[in-house]
């Protein structure tokens, strides 16, 4: 699962917003949108933020993070060249 729908699927378990979410943590709505929607990712200290904000377990997001970047990484390695 990717990171966008792991965080928006975790928030609408919480039954928070975006605007909510976004409050608890200290960005705007557009930015939980944006990530919700795979137009950006999250740095991994708000990571941390939203695993905290959600109470979940910070290793879920994390080994879903780190699976993207690994494979952010392969797809820009097999275009070089």
């Amino acid at each position: 699962m990717d990171i966008n729908k792991n965080i928006k699927k975790m928030r609408t378990e919480k039954k928070l917003t975006q605007e909510e979410l976004a409050q608890k943590i200290n960005v705007t709505r557009q930015a939980v949108s944006n990530w919700e929607n795979a137009k950006t990712q999250p740095d991994l200290e708000t990571l941390i933020s939203i695993a905290e904000a959600l109470q979940v377990d910070f290793e879920a997001l994390l080994n879903v993070f780190l699976i993207f970047i690994f494979l952010f990484l392969i797809k820009i390695l097999t275009n070089v060249g």
